[in-house]
């Protein structure tokens, strides 16, 4: 559709399995004879393991989006990174890029939300270095455009 298929081959976000329930029945709604229901649920679960703490003072402890930046770099050895994030749970990841990267910075005044990575940024300026190039956006076609000047003259990795 935006020629965007084939160019990732894979999402990292906290673990969801659905996992199947035993619950009690309201003595109302039970059929006769049963107590008990099954029901599915999805349970969000860390995307580091629950073992191990991924040591990272930037980041909440369920994800360092940092280290998996780093993973990647390591595993695919990328041209060019171009990052699209928007919360302050993406600045970890931000300081990782190198000054060949694009940051794509959410930075949309209508959403209170689409701003943490935007003051994270300017409150840690001090104590972190940004190297890639920063780019803030507010539509998704900006980021596609963003994404095509990146990329014109370049073999899309695959990451």
């Amino acid at each position: 559709m935006h020629g965007l298929k084939g160019m990732v081959t894979e999402i990292h976000t906290n673990r969801s399995p659905v996992e199947i329930i035993e619950m009690e029945m309201e003595q109302a709604e039970a059929e006769p004879g049963s107590e008990k229901i099954h029901k599915e649920v999805i349970r969000i679960k860390p995307y580091h393991s629950e073992d191990l703490s991924h040591g990272c003072e930037l980041c909440p402890p369920n994800m360092c989006k940092g280290k998996i930046v780093d993973e990647l770099i390591a595993r695919f050895t990328p041209s060019q990174i171009c990052y699209v994030g928007d919360g302050s749970g993406d600045f970890c990841a931000a300081t990782r890029l190198r000054d060949v990267d694009t940051l794509l910075v959410r930075n949309d005044k209508n959403y209170r939300s689409a701003l943490g990575l935007v003051k994270r940024i300017e409150r840690e300026k001090d104590n972190y270095t940004i190297k890639a190039e920063i780019v803030h956006w507010t539509q998704g076609e900006q980021v596609l455009n963003t994404m095509n000047r990146v990329f014109q003259n370049t073999e899309p990795s695959k990451v």
